[in-house]
């Protein structure tokens, strides 16, 4: 689905960012003190999540914050095989946060 095609935040501000998250983001309490309160400084409405991997704490700390999280799902190869049963259950926590 390309960006564009996304449902928009409530309050949207047209203001968002591509942040590269996942195995390699800050501890969840480096965003909750800095990155968040930045956030929503900037008035980001929306955030792009490179990488679904372990974000699941960032994506209930930028909803928590108001901030609506877009999450790419990290695929090592391009038109690779169906989702494996981890990645299926990453899903599955990021739709029921």
């Amino acid at each position: 689905m390309h960006i564009h095609l996304f449902p928009r935040p409530s309050a949207d501000t047209g203001i968002g960012l591509h942040w590269c998250a996942g195995r390699s983001q800050l501890p969840i309490q480096h965003a909750r003190a800095f990155w968040i309160p930045e956030l929503r400084a900037l008035g980001a409405a929306w955030i792009k999540l490179n990488d679904h991997r372990g974000c699941l704490p960032l994506v209930e700390e930028l909803l928590a914050a108001g901030i609506q999280p877009i999450v790419r799902l990290y695929r090592p190869a391009p038109n690779p095989s169906p989702l494996n049963a981890d990645d299926l259950a990453a899903v599955d926590g990021l739709v029921r946060a």
